[in-house]
């Protein structure tokens, strides 16, 4: 028997092995830190410090996705392609936290909510991006989504994008100083979300706050100095309100009617994954 995350590590390094000295993809989706929570009793012995069992194997999970990701770095070294690859890493979605989802010992601080839901903790995730011979290291601080890992790598490998999501490289790059996106928009059944600028205007699940069944907003928050979603501006800028819902209303005229995740699902806290819709700039 293996453990799964590192079976997927070595497995990685070796479609490596195998294909250098030719263009190849490899998307490697690990599973952990998803439940169910199983860690091997090395890695658990590591994080005996951490008292709460969950939040340990939790811990220990993330430590064998940090090996195996190690794994699959030192191959590209040893066959001379890491300079020239493009390596990303992001989340599908923030940890599971509230009523309705399948905890697994994540804690989404400073954020507010959790997976399923269309505040900042249900999708705000790491998005880590290395080509040595391209990129320089750094911060990048404007927005951007999932959907920009589509364009960027079809356009690094010399193909033409398929219009899903904005080409990162001239940002990362310094040839573009505008932010990639004029706007950021979600939908996720009845949860709604929309990032203009530094506000966000967002209707979310109501199991978020220990009110499962219930749909709370609109609410409004400037995310620049308010990251937690902690005071909500909507009383005092009604017209911003009206802008966002407005922008909103228009980019959602183009979409199909959500096929999970409504009402009843919320209700019943079974909405999964949902439709969680990832519009580019209009």
């Amino acid at each position: 028997l293996d453990h799964t995350t590192d079976a997927f590590g070595r497995e990685a390094a070796a479609f490596i092995e195998r294909h250098q000295g030719k263009p190849w993809f490899l998307y490697l989706a690990f599973n952990a830190v998803h439940t169910p929570m199983q860690a091997t009793p090395e890695r658990l012995a590591k994080m005996a410090a951490i008292t709460d069992k969950q939040r340990r194997t939790y811990a220990a999970m993330m430590l064998a996705m940090d090996d195996a990701i190690g794994v699959v770095r030192a191959k590209l070294a040893a066959t001379g392609q890491e300079q020239n690859t493009l390596v990303t890493f992001i989340s599908d979605n923030g940890g599971p936290t509230m009523e309705g989802v399948t905890v697994n010992g994540s804690n989404n601080a400073p954020l507010r909510g959790s997976k399923r839901t269309t505040l900042e903790g249900g999708f705000r995730v790491p998005f880590l991006m290395s080509w040595p011979a391209k990129l320089k290291p750094g911060v990048y601080e404007k927005p951007v989504i999932q959907l920009d890992l589509t364009a960027t790598a079809l356009i690094a490998s010399g193909n033409e994008s398929t219009g899903d999501g904005e080409n990162l490289l001239p940002h990362l790059l310094g040839e573009k100083t505008d932010a990639p996106h004029d706007a950021l928009y979600w939908r996720f059944g009845e949860q709604t979300a929309i990032r203009m600028g530094d506000f966000k205007l967002v209707r979310y699940d109501g199991a978020a706050e220990g009110k499962p069944g219930t749909l709370l907003g609109p609410a409004l928050y400037n995310l620049s100095t308010d990251i937690g979603e902690t005071k909500d501006l909507a009383p005092e800028m009604p017209d911003k309100v009206k802008e966002l819902q407005a922008k909103w209303d228009t980019w959602n005229q183009g979409n199909v009617v959500p096929l999970w995740g409504g009402k009843e699902k919320r209700a019943k806290g079974k909405g999964g994954k949902g439709m969680k819709k990832k519009g580019k700039k209009k």
